[in-house]
């Protein structure tokens, strides 16, 4: 194989390996905030405002 066709091959081989990357990071990300309970307090706390509230100008 010439030697330009090689290096295509590595180029886009490790292009398709940083985006593997990146959505597995992602995916990391999201699972982090899905499992994460940082914020499971505010699924407690009781509506403060309802459509009731709302005012047309």
């Amino acid at each position: 194989m010439p030697e330009q066709k090689v290096k295509e091959v590595s180029d886009f081989a490790e292009f398709l390996m940083h985006k593997i990357e990146n959505q597995m990071l992602t995916e990391g990300i999201q699972k982090l905030n899905t499992d994460d309970e940082t914020f499971s307090f505010l699924a407690e706390e009781e509506e403060l405002y309802s459509t009731k509230d709302l005012k047309a100008n």
